[in-house]
């Protein structure tokens, strides 16, 4: 569907039921804009270009308080910011699913598709929907709670027929939460890699809550595995488990995907590694604090203890030493995948020796010890590592001067040359 016909198809729905001016609750803007241009003879894609100028220039109307919007309202604003052309203001949620489906036009033929395998083929892979769609709700069914975090509760649900995760985000609805939301579902929709959580889409439910839509991995996370109080000592999970050079070389090469993609997790650890033991496969999940090559991350302040706070991200007891510090300097892209780097190494040391590692240390002491004291967990890695030639490639990562560590792609050409496939 070129331009100018899927934007006279916007406004013949706009025009109609669908989106009724003659609504109780509120004025259709998108109405009102066509009336006040009536008989001025613009194209449909010039009069929705103009409409899409005024409401971003409207203060009183676009950049209202979000707290006081409708969940239509909030879903065209995340449309807006997603990259989703969204030339108008829904008075209803169907309407506002109608606009999205004339948008993904080109996917109806691969949904018809997927319904139809669904029904044939249980091992329908779902990762064929990864993209920035939106999810009508009433196509999810939310299940039990399987997991919750400092940005949200995940649940398990069912998808066109298949088990999903369902992230139900934990946040003050406002412009910039939204803004934040819309960046991560444009950052996980560029993601595909078989160690990384495969992302199918993002929903916005009648009480103005947003969720992303996930890959469900069945065994929790790989802290769940080897540390949890239930976890396996027999079966399918501890067998996967066992298998330790399986999951470290699949975490490295996952890793190495994000950081070529020009991507930085920020926040690796065990409980952001999903497992599913049956298909053999480990993935890393919670983008929430990534970082992109191109963005801007200066922690510069005319409050020193300001800056330092602002870089204060992901878990203390994998923060890098200069992440604990608040080192301001060479704060590049370089220097935040050496920080993964250094987590990298802990959690290695923590899937070879099965112990954790800082256990019980809070932050103001982790600064302490692992900044200033440079003490690492070296005689659980020692004990626990298969030989000398692995111990160096895990002591290289979690060296003081990020500048000195490997990057990913070196640590996994060690790692074969050390830790051979038997």
């Amino acid at each position: 569907m070129d331009e100018m016909s899927r934007n006279y198809q916007l406004m013949k729905i706009a025009s109609t039921g669908g989106l009724s001016a003659s609504s109780t609750r509120q004025k259709n803007p998108w109405n009102e804009f066509q009336q006040k241009h009536k008989g001025q003879h613009y194209s449909p894609a010039e009069l929705s270009a103009m409409y899409r100028e005024e409401i971003k220039g409207n203060k009183n109307g676009y950049d209202r308080d979000v707290r006081m919007s409708t969940a239509e309202d909030i879903l065209a604003m995340l449309q807006d910011m997603i990259g989703v052309p969204n030339m108008c203001q829904e008075d209803n949620f169907e309407a506002a699913q109608i606009c999205q489906e004339i948008e993904q036009n080109q996917q109806a033929q691969y949904r018809r598709t997927f319904n139809e395998k669904v029904r044939d083929d249980a091992a329908v892979d779902l990762r064929a929907f990864g993209s920035s769609t939106l999810i009508p709700c009433d196509e999810l069914e939310k299940k039990e709670k399987i997991g919750s975090g400092t940005f949200g509760d995940v649940f398990a649900g069912i998808w066109k027929g298949k088990k999903v995760a369902i992230k139900t985000l934990k946040m003050t609805i406002s412009k910039k939460a939204l803004e934040k939301f819309a960046e991560e579902v444009r950052l996980l929709s560029s993601l595909q890699h078989r160690g990384v959580t495969a992302y199918f889409g993002y929903t916005v439910n009648p009480e103005k809550t947003v969720s992303l839509v996930m890959e469900y991995l069945p065994d929790g996370s790989l802290w769940d595995c080897i540390f949890g109080i239930d976890a396996a000592t027999s079966g399918p999970v501890a067998e996967f488990c066992s298998s330790k050079r399986e999951i470290v070389m699949q975490l490295l090469d996952a890793v190495s995907y994000l950081h070529k993609k020009g991507l930085a997790h920020r926040d690796i650890k065990l409980r952001n590694i999903l497992v599913n033991a049956k298909e053999k496969k480990i993935a890393i999940c919670d983008f929430g604090l990534a970082a992109e090559r191109n963005q801007s991350l200066s922690a510069s302040s005319s409050r020193p203890h300001e800056a330092k706070a602002s870089l204060l991200v992901g878990t203390a007891t994998y923060c890098a030493p200069e992440i604990l510090q608040g080192i301001q300097e060479d704060q590049n892209f370089g220097a935040l995948c050496a920080a993964d780097v250094y987590a990298l190494s802990l959690v290695i040391t923590e899937i070879l020796s099965g112990e954790e590692v800082f256990y019980g240390i809070p932050p103001r002491k982790l600064e302490e010890d692992v900044a200033k004291r440079d003490i690492r967990p070296l005689s659980e890695l020692r004990k626990a590592s298969p030989n000398k030639g692995v111990t160096d490639v895990v002591v290289s990562a979690w060296q003081k001067d990020w500048k000195k560590r490997p990057t990913i792609s070196d640590m996994i050409i060690d790692m074969e040359k050390h830790w051979p496939k038997m």
